[in-house]
């Protein structure tokens, strides 16, 4: 099943984390080939941030769709906004994010099971709107090539029912790696027009495990904020 998604509500409270890593380069991603810039081989502790995320917009636009007749995989939002939060952080990707920009993910299933699949979010048109985006990688998602060489991982555990996971396994030769928890619903309190009101969210939590010496806090918690500002106000399908 494709894993579910929540919205980015808490993006301006990131929560970090150190912490070492003993089995770091022994992980299930270990044997993912990598981009033609490799750094060496890593001993330093991974850090982590995690951003909450409020997919109520992302959930609404998969109904919307699926009413229309296409059902598309909600790991496809997850990659489209991956891929945009890239163009603000091309450093989170290790090798040369300008022709292509292949992203290994992997998908947890609720037997526990993890499918590995790379999809390349890599949209040639700047004018492309999400909507475009979205249904060239939910083609690509589909039809993916689990031995294609990647620069970012994707550990999309949420479907196994995990709500957070940190750090996530950094494939040797990269740079950092991106998890992505289950949808809860919640009630959140929202201010409209300066009325506070309650609600039913959806969110997952998303976050970055990095090298420090390959990318800063600073950047990577910029990226999960491009991420979470996409996923959160995703524009309502045409009309």
């Amino acid at each position: 099943a494709d894993a579910p998604a929540g919205r980015a509500a808490g993006a301006g409270r990131p929560v970090t984390v150190d912490e070492a890593s003993e089995t770091e380069q022994a992980a299930t991603v270990d044997d993912v080939e990598t981009t033609d810039q490799q750094p060496a081989l890593r001993h330093e502790a991974p850090t982590s941030s995690v951003f909450e995320c409020d997919l109520s917009r992302v959930l609404a636009h998969r109904k919307r769709a699926k009413e229309s007749g296409t059902d598309l995989l909600l790991t496809s939002y997850y990659l489209v906004a991956c891929g945009v939060a890239l163009d603000t952080v091309p450093e989170v990707y290790c090798g040369k994010p300008v022709t292509n920009r292949v992203l290994r993910v992997e998908l947890a299933a609720t037997t526990g099971d993890t499918h590995a699949v790379a999809v390349d979010v890599y949209t040639a048109s700047a004018e492309a709107s999400l909507d475009e985006r979205l249904s060239e990688v939910d083609d690509r998602l589909r039809s993916g090539d689990e031995t294609r060489a990647a620069g970012l991982v994707i550990h999309h555990y949420g479907p196994s029912g995990s709500l957070l996971a940190m750090p996530t396994p950094i494939a040797r030769g990269l740079n950092a790696s991106v998890g992505i928890g289950a949808v809860q619903r919640r009630i959140v309190v929202r201010v409209t027009n300066g009325d506070e009101a309650p609600r039913v969210a959806a969110l997952v939590y998303v976050s970055v495990s990095f090298h420090p010496s390959g990318l800063s806090l600073d950047r990577a918690n910029r990226f999960l904020a491009e991420l979470v500002r996409v996923l959160e106000q995703w524009p309502a399908p045409a009309t």
